[in-house]
């Protein structure tokens, strides 16, 4: 990957972090005390994401990281 490929990337897994995130606050916000299972199976599936996106996310800057370290920027 050149770094523009690297860029797109990191620019559309913030985005998509960014999403997750507001998707997980909604969810939160109306769950209430007593959420359903849907609800609970839907957080976790949100939180599963979130946690993902920003493992993805993580890899990507290393890459950045060592084209920077390498020179070839």
């Amino acid at each position: 990957m050149d770094r523009a490929e690297i860029e797109a990337k990191e620019k559309s897994l913030i985005d998509k972090s960014q999403k997750v995130q507001k998707a997980l606050d909604a969810l939160n916000d109306s769950m209430g005390k007593s959420p359903s299972m849907s609800d609970v199976k839907a957080h976790e599936a949100l939180v599963q994401a979130r946690n993902d996106t920003q493992k993805e996310l993580l890899q990507v800057e290393r890459g950045l990281s060592d084209l920077t370290a390498k020179g070839t920027m």
